[in-house]
């Protein structure tokens, strides 16, 4: 008899022994829930989601706001009282009584979980969706629910119900990139949610268990449909009467929107800083912290710069002609052309496509106007030295722009047919000050300065000579500009003023002489040319072959700014500045340029601004030397400016499909590239660098002020270099210009040969 009672007794101990050690374990497991989520609790009442991130100029004033949630957080007291009390009545109609979990839901899902084999339902109350929303993953998971259950139970203890309903009115998704119901009503009722009436309350409730399925602008019959199921729970809870329930029914389901491009005054250079600050921020973080992102953006600069690059292009025009044919249409598509064109008559200042018919007439629609054919001179893709009129290159079936002038003539559409792209930097810290990326740009669309990687022509071939001077040379060195053959290639770099003999670095540069920039990247290894380059600032890959030295590999607008501002600051790079200083929601000061991005003392990115060292000083002011050579004497000589230290080169590709100019002073960089989208060349000869994008960077450069901050060196803008001599090369096409000349071991000055003619 002892024995069974033994056994009983510590049958007993054990069972007494699970128990509380179940209880420790489950209190333990809440304990550690509760250890986890206090710190976000203590703070939720401050907390708020993803809002704006807001954009500034260099003088504070407002640019762009942006977000990766459309969201615009509102008090509850501006909400109408039928809104939350419709979403009470919809999704959680004992919200005002439980204390966050809700067990008669939960007992309801898990039967239809038991019955399912799986989990089907949440059985949540509103707080578990907030909760849920804001600190869980959306997993269907025991495991999950019991951590959600936890934290709403102690953020019901936190908060009062209208402070949870705050949250969860302004954090919800409602579709169509709406966050929380002002940005949703602004979108689908076009008014603020303060002002929203009954059906419109009801339609918003509606969304919530299927924003994107229930979309009224996708899906209008079911949205209407579960409005009503919303406006018939309002009855239910005794808020409506049948009859008003009815009434609302009869509603509208959405104002119709408009629907429009988003625009913003100067979208090049706000999209560029979008896209930087997604670059090094992330997608998440910069809305998290509510940023205000000052950027270095200077509109005056900017307005300079459309200035200059329209005026260039009207030229252009003026020079060439207006575009002629832009397509053709085959014969069986000919008649949806014409039908789908205009019906209305065109006015005065007004554009449209129209197709050359059998008849010779051009039509449109409803319109037709006679053909002039032989009036219009337009250019055509050849590479030609000669005029041609629209009427000797034009067919039937050949559409072309027509524009109807003030006296109620049709005539050719004569908008520039090129595009123009630039970029101003400041030297000292490589900030962005302005940029074009072309005509017609569409916020967040393509950016012709960062995106469009077009042949930079002989504006590379600086990378090459520092290259080669990197290695020993100098700009007195000589080079042989004669022809160059390679064994089983037909290919010879050639120049259009013919060859030169044996010429000195320096003059091979001013002449842009083609041969001898080959020979040094052979010479030199054009693996290092690239290498250099890249370090120099161009972030566009590069070939490794010998037509690198030529301008054959791609780059954009704001790789050349980089490189040869690079070269203008001595040699230090820094990446281009958009983002002077970030500030956080609060005031206060996250990051600098140049500086790490610190939150809550952990570095999560570096801003851009930070120096590093990829040329040597030496080099870099003997090559700012030669290119400003190039300026008076050389290629860039139109760029000249009387008092003004100005260093550059210019570029062109073949058949004039690009041309650039890119060049500096001490103070600032800009490179400038104008061209066409479709390859085809700028029209007859005589179109070039010199020519077509050099006027740009004068009319840029002449209204920009000069600084005085920095000491400088007569006639150069540039501090003399400490290993360095100088002496005065009267003899050049550059009198009184100053040389810089290497001093190996601070040797003696060599004699000036002034017999030389290639020191030129």
């Amino acid at each position: 008899m002892k024995r069974p009672k033994r056994i009983l007794a510590w049958s007993g101990l054990l069972v007494v022994a699970i128990a509380g050690s179940s209880y420790l374990t489950l209190r333990d497991y809440e304990q550690s829930i509760i250890r986890e989520v206090d710190d976000t609790l203590s703070s939720v009442q401050e907390w708020r989601p993803k809002t704006t991130c807001n954009v500034y100029d260099r003088h504070g004033e407002t640019m762009d706001s942006f977000y990766v949630e459309r969201r615009e957080w509102v008090s509850i007291d501006t909400m109408p009282n039928i809104l939350w009390k419709t979403v009470v009545a919809t999704e959680d109609r004992r919200f005002m009584s439980h204390s966050g979990i809700d067990p008669m839901g939960i007992a309801r899902a898990m039967v239809s979980n038991y019955q399912a084999g799986g989990v089907t339902q949440g059985g949540s109350t509103l707080t578990q969706q907030l909760v849920k929303n804001l600190f869980l993953s959306s997993a269907r998971t025991y495991e999950r629910k019991a951590r959600e259950a936890v934290i709403a139970w102690h953020l019901e203890k936190r908060l009062s119900k209208m402070e949870i309903m705050e949250l969860y009115l302004n954090f919800i998704y409602l579709g169509s990139g709406n966050y929380g119901v002002e940005a949703a009503s602004q979108d689908y009722f076009g008014i603020p949610v303060s002002e929203i009436n009954t059906a419109q309350a009801a339609l918003l409730a509606a969304l919530i268990p299927a924003p994107s399925a229930i979309n009224p602008h996708a899906h209008p019959e079911l949205a209407l449909e579960k409005r009503a199921t919303a406006l018939d729970d309002l009855v239910e809870v005794g808020i409506l009467t049948q009859s008003q329930a009815d009434t609302w029914k009869e509603e509208p389901i959405v104002t119709p929107r408009t629907q429009s491009v988003e625009t913003v005054e100067h979208p090049a250079y706000v999209t560029s800083v979008r896209r930087e600050v997604r670059r090094v921020l992330g997608k998440e973080l910069p809305f998290s912290l509510g940023l205000h992102v000052y950027t270095p953006f200077d509109p005056a600069i900017q307005q300079v710069v459309d200035d200059a690059i329209d005026s260039a292009l009207a030229e252009h025009v003026g020079r060439q002609g207006p575009l002629g044919v832009r397509r053709h249409i085959l014969e069986d598509n000919r008649s949806a052309f014409v039908a789908a064109g205009t019906t209305d008559p065109i006015s005065s200042g007004e554009c449209t496509e129209a197709m050359v018919n059998d008849d010779g007439l051009f039509v449109a629609g409803a319109n037709e106007w006679e053909w002039p054919r032989w009036k219009w001179r337009t250019r055509v893709a050849a590479y030609s030295d000669s005029w041609v009129t629209l009427g000797q290159v034009a067919d039937a079936g050949d559409v072309v722009s027509l524009c109807m002038d003030d006296d109620g003539v049709m005539q050719l559409d004569d908008h520039p047919w090129a595009q123009g792209a630039a970029v101003v930097m400041d030297n000292s810290t490589g900030e962005i000050l302005a940029l074009s990326g072309g005509q017609n740009v569409q916020l967040e669309g393509f950016i012709r300065a960062t995106q469009a990687r077009r042949q930079p022509g002989s504006t590379f071939k600086p990378f090459v000579y520092a290259t080669a001077m990197s290695q020993g040379k100098s700009q007195l060195s000589t080079v042989m500009d004669t022809p160059l053959y390679f064994p089983g290639s037909t290919w010879s770099p050639d120049n259009p003023s013919g060859f030169h003999g044996k010429v000195t670095l320096r003059r091979a540069l001013a002449g842009s002489y083609n041969a001898p920039a080959v020979r040094l990247a052979l010479e030199h290894d054009v693996e290092k040319v690239a290498e250099l380059a890249q370090d120099l600032g161009i972030q566009s890959p590069l070939r490794d072959d010998l037509t690198l030295a030529l301008g054959s590999s791609e780059v954009t607008t704001l790789d050349q700014a980089t490189a040869f501002a690079t070269i203008a600051r001595g040699g230090e790079h820094i990446e281009p500045v958009f983002i002077r200083e970030l500030v956080d929601v609060n005031g206060d000061s996250v990051a600098v340029a140049g500086g790490p991005v610190l939150v809550a003392g952990e570095t999560l990115a570096n801003l851009p601004g930070a120096r590093t060292r990829v040329l040597n000083a030496d080099v870099a002011a003997e090559l700012a030397d030669m290119l400003h050579h190039v300026v008076e004497a050389g290629t860039g000589r139109r760029t000249r400016m009387d008092g003004r230290w100005i260093a550059g080169k210019t570029g062109t590709t073949n058949r004039a499909t690009d041309t650039w100019f890119v060049g500096f002073s001490p103070d600032y960089t800009i490179a400038v590239w104008v061209g066409t989208d479709d390859f085809t060349p700028l029209g007859r000869r005589g179109e070039a660098g010199s020519r077509t994008a050099l006027p740009v960077f004068r009319d840029i450069m002449a209204t920009l002020p000069a600084s005085e901050e920095a000491p400088r060196v007569p006639d150069t803008g540039f501090d003399v270099p400490t290993a360095w001599g100088w002496m005065t090369m009267s003899r050049a096409h550059t009198p009184n210009s100053v040389i810089p000349y290497g001093i190996p071991g601070n040797a003696p000055l060599q004699p000036y040969p002034v017999h030389q003619d290639g020191w030129r």
